[in-house]
């Protein structure tokens, strides 16, 4: 990854109202817990008051990876990967894919 590119590991797998996840920059060796929202969701943390300070810098818009290609592009991360947390409920095991961006 000498292209700068960074990760974005999410915790769910897919783009619904609420995106948790954390962003990976390898170069700095850097890791951070970076949600995103849909617009939608300004109510619920205005009154959940989960991230009501800076709810306004996690906003994506459309809300699919596309918008979050965009919203980090804006951020200053150009190149994302993005990769959703799967695991298998039968034998409990952990893998990674690649989210397919929809939602």
């Amino acid at each position: 990854m000498n292209d700068k590119t960074c990760l974005y590991i999410c915790y769910y797998d897919e783009w619904t109202d609420e995106m948790e996840g954390d962003l990976v920059i390898p170069e700095t060796q850097t890791l951070i817990k970076w949600p995103l929202f849909s617009s939608e969701t300004k109510e619920q943390c205005l009154i959940k008051k989960d991230w009501y300070e800076e709810w306004d810098n996690h906003i994506v818009n459309p809300f699919n990876e596309e918008g979050a290609r965009d919203y980090f592009a804006s951020k200053g991360f150009k190149n994302i990967i993005f990769i959703t947390k799967v695991f298998e409920s039968d034998n409990n095991k952990f893998t990674n894919q690649l989210t397919k961006g929809e939602k």
